[in-house]
């Protein structure tokens, strides 16, 4: 009692210093945390009974006794304050605890008892140091029942699997979820997919399960190979739960199986380990899918230079938990750039994975292979082992390889590319008879491969740009099996001597992929003398037989349909203005065409010309080529026809003169003002392409015939010209 007084007279002066006219609160004296959680809302409470802390936070400190637990909220209690109160600690029995009684608020507050004051945090009493407290086994189907039922309650989770995202973590119980919190003080901490978890139900920001420091967690398998070998835990038996891929097999000669595995992450990449497995049952193949890998972990290493990369080595019984989920699957193989990526500790991310090398010349020496590159900045040389096939006729040659980069296993501190047969030889190019062998063969597996179009190909539109100060050309070409987009740096010594109505054989480049579409650039072809390509004929028609198609039909075959000329009908145009998060906050009005019954919007802006209320569009299907995602881009003006009036006039019939010209002096004189023209030679080639308001237009023609067409208030006269 004497000690409650003290309380209250230490609140009376701490009123009277506050300059404030309060009458002390009498508070209520209770020895058991039950009873103080029974106490109504707003209740000045003081403990008298003996309870140990458990838990601490940023803002205060968990304490239990035999009969329940609570929080104690006060930032003097906080272990990481400068200046903690000695009851701030974990596995201390404290007493003399003063403070306002709270009832828990969802999403906001736990259950807890407010220190009102500084002096209240410190005059708690120590009675003793090091005492451990009950921590209680709860599975999760309990928890998640009731989980108030243990709020602030020190409680096990065993052998739980936790669901992992980029941005949540959680546990998953039929349809309910229940949020994983970690870090209070600060600590970056490593949640497993699966393990033991202690922690408490109550508030961290959101209402959930919370994990407050590292040392309450015991991982038994985490989702990933990139999560297991980033979590740094060694000597404990840990699984993988998600399927793995196997790209190598090899029996040992003390009857183990080491399985070189892997698995494709959308934005990380391919990560791969080894798994030395002493009882495999299954009979594990090359492209297998396989689940069940769970063993003791030995991290990548580098030691005075030399690589020991990472295994995950499954002793007794555990090899039989490896099951084949599906046979036959596709290895996807990593290219690989400059050889320093795959030596020393670059290594760890391309360890035991599948991976094309640059483009080298193969050579011996001793009894080892090599494959000797240049690098393409510096001129330096490297090389790197290579093993799995007989190079003995290949010493001298230029080629890249595919195989499985091999972290000092093979050759013992060194990188080794593990081929799986002669097959993973790769040539420096490749010739094809037709585009649609090209596309169907797809990206090349090694850096610095060419493609090469044999047949003919018809080049349908031209047109020159910039990116970065670098002039480009690029054509859009095809065959009767698709299209494709080539594109070329241009110099003053070095043009592309190519338009459209060309036919055209020996294309050859690096194959690229913008969006969804598919070029052949050769700005960066290295070593190559000349440009392959030749002119078969020139002045053939490109607009002769267009695919006549529906936006949703385009939308639906994509890869049929792109870089081909298609003719579009009864296309209708619309804008809409957004601020995009690229635009600083500024307004963007885009520009889109659509056809009535059909969600999907061609948008465009590299492309200028006059539209009718209804068209008809003969174009390039496009998807990425021309700066927009999904778009066509018509052949010239003359290819947008009024699809509301069959009669409408076209540059092929020229049947009104409502507004007359003249040519003299190089100038064009109108009889009224126009609001733009275009000029087109006989060939269909735009000659001049103006804005204007005027009724004079300087203009330089040259001898011969052309076709003018003139704009105004939405109206199309078309006139012929003829310079003598």
């Amino acid at each position: 009692m004497k000690k409650l007084l003290s309380y209250r007279l230490i609140i009376i002066i701490n009123l009277i210093l506050a300059t404030t006219t309060i009458f002390a609160q009498e508070y209520v004296e209770l020895n058991k945390i039950s009873d103080i959680r029974a106490q109504k809302e707003g209740t000045y409470v003081f403990y008298t009974g003996e309870a140990i802390t458990t838990f601490y936070s940023s803002g205060g400190i968990l304490i239990q006794d035999e009969t329940g637990s609570i929080y104690v909220k006060s930032y003097d209690l906080s272990k990481a304050c400068t200046a903690p109160a000695n009851a701030g600690f974990p596995n201390q029995k404290i007493t003399a605890i003063a403070g306002v009684f709270h009832k828990a608020v969802s999403n906001e507050e736990m259950t807890h008892i407010q220190i009102e004051y500084d002096t209240d945090a410190y005059d708690i009493e120590v009675l003793e140091k090091n005492v451990d407290f009950t921590i209680t086994d709860v599975t999760l189907k309990d928890l998640m029942a009731d989980p108030m039922k243990y709020e602030c309650q020190p409680i096990r989770l065993t052998q739980v699997t936790a669901t992992i995202t980029e941005y949540t973590k959680y546990f998953k119980l039929d349809d309910k979820e229940l949020i994983i919190s970690t870090g209070q003080m600060g600590e970056a901490m490593d949640v497993p997919a699966e393990g033991t978890f202690v922690g408490y139900y109550g508030n961290n920001g959101t209402q959930g399960f919370i994990i407050p420091d590292s040392k309450y967690i015991t991982p038994t398998a985490y989702k990933s190979i990139y999560d297991i070998k980033n979590s740094g835990k060694t000597g404990i038996a840990l699984g993988i739960l998600d399927p793995v891929l196997v790209n190598r097999v090899v029996k040992n000669t003390d009857g183990s199986t080491t399985l070189y595995i892997q698995e494709d992450y959308s934005y990380w990449g391919t990560y791969g380990t080894t798994v030395i497995v002493e009882n495999l049952t299954a009979n594990v193949q090359e492209g297998d899918s396989i689940i069940g890998v769970r063993g003791y972990v030995t991290p990548f290493s580098v030691v005075d230079g030399k690589i020991y990369g990472s295994k995950i080595e499954q002793k007794g019984d555990l090899g039989a938990n490896i099951q084949i989920l599906s046979s036959n699957n596709t290895l996807n193989a990593q290219s690989v750039q400059e050889l320093e990526y795959i030596k020393g500790e670059a290594a760890l991310n391309y360890e035991s994975t599948l991976c094309s090398s640059p483009t080298g010349v193969i050579v011996k020496h001793g009894d080892k292979y090599f494959l000797r590159v240049t690098h393409t900045n510096t001129n330096e040389t490297d090389s790197v082992y290579i093993d799995g096939a007989d190079f003995s006729s290949l010493i001298g040659k230029q080629h890249a390889v595919i195989g499985v980069v091999d972290a000092g296993i093979v050759n013992p501190g060194y990188t080794t590319f593990i081929l799986r047969s002669i097959n993973d030889i790769v040539k420096d190019n490749y010739q094809f008879n037709s585009i649609g062998e090209l596309r169907a063969a797809g990206k090349p597996l090694a850096s610095g491969v060419t493609y090469e179009l044999v047949n003919p190909v018809l080049v349908t539109f031209k047109r020159s740009y910039s990116v970065d100060d670098v002039d480009l050309i690029g054509v859009h070409v095809q065959d009767a099996t698709g299209g494709i987009y080539i594109k070329k740096q241009i110099s003053d010594n070095e043009q592309f001597e190519i338009n459209a109505g060309d036919s055209v054989t020996n294309f050859k480049g690096l194959y690229v992929t913008t969006g969804r579409a598919v070029m052949l650039d050769f700005s960066d072809i290295y070593n190559l003398e000349e440009d392959s390509y030749k002119i078969i004929s020139s002045g053939n028609k490109v607009d002769a037989n267009p695919d006549e198609v529906t936006i949703a039909e385009l939308a639906a075959n994509r890869n049929k349909y792109s870089s081909r000329v298609v003719k579009l009908t009864n296309v209708l145009h619309g804008d809409t203005t957004h601020t995009p998060w690229w635009a600083s906050g500024y307004p963007v009005t885009e520009y889109y065409l659509y056809q009535e019954g059909c969600p999907e919007r061609m948008f465009y802006s590299s492309w200028k010309y006059p539209l009718y209320e209804k068209n008809n569009i003969v174009g390039i299907f496009d998807e990425g080529c021309d700066n927009e995602g999904f778009t066509i881009i018509p052949l010239s003006a003359a290819h947008i026809t009024n699809a509301s009036n069959s009669d409408a006039t076209s540059v092929n019939q020229i049947t009104s003169e409502n507004i007359s010209l003249a040519y003299n002096n190089n100038t064009i004189f109108l009889s009224s003002k126009v609001d733009a023209i275009e000029i087109y030679n006989t060939n269909g080639a735009l000659v001049m392409k103006e804005v204007v308001n005027s009724t004079n237009i300087s203009v330089n023609l040259t001898k011969g015939i052309y076709i003018v067409r003139l704009f105004n208030n939405g109206e199309i006269t078309t006139n012929k010209i003829a310079i003598k």
